[in-house]
């Protein structure tokens, strides 16, 4: 056997290279590990928040359907009130010429609903409803004015 000095062969020069090399990939593989957890651990924050806000999100949606299909039904509601109206005052009123108009352009409201459709064909038959009731409102004043005995036959 031979003796050893403070001299270092080249076998143990190359295992001291191996175990550096090998703490060296030791400590890298770590600091990679905990590179990975601190993304792990900030991509579960941004997860949890998400569906946070998901969830928030999603309520407000239902709460804006729910006001919407409250609005429509009350819009329903509406409309089918100024069609009774709509129908109770052609029904007490002569037939005189605005109303014949009326009634073309109500046969032209109808294609356009057809066209539009929905609700955006509800808005416009209103609008129209509105129209025909203010022409057959001007039409009745001056009946008023010239008889007196007429308001009185319409008030009652």
């Amino acid at each position: 056997m031979k003796k050893q000095t403070g001299k270092s062969t080249p076998e143990r020069n190359e295992k001291n290279q191996k175990i550096e090399r090998l703490e060296q990939d030791n400590q890298e593989k770590e600091n990679q590990l905990i590179e990975n957890q601190e993304k792990r651990e900030t991509l579960e924050k941004e997860n949890k928040y998400l569906k946070k806000k998901s969830d928030f999100l999603e309520k407000k949606c239902q709460k804006i359907e729910e006001s919407l299909t409250f609005v429509l039904s009350e819009l329903i509601t509406i409309q089918k009130k100024i069609s009774l109206t709509a129908a109770a005052t052609s029904a007490s009123t002569p037939v005189s010429s605005t109303q014949s108009s009326s009634s073309s352009s109500s046969s032209s409201s109808s294609a356009r609903k057809k066209k539009v459709g929905g609700l955006a064909a509800m808005f416009e038959q209103k609008a129209l409803e509105k129209e025909n009731d203010a022409k057959r409102a001007s039409l009745r004043i001056p009946a008023f004015r010239k008889n007196p005995k007429i308001a009185q036959n319409q008030t009652k």
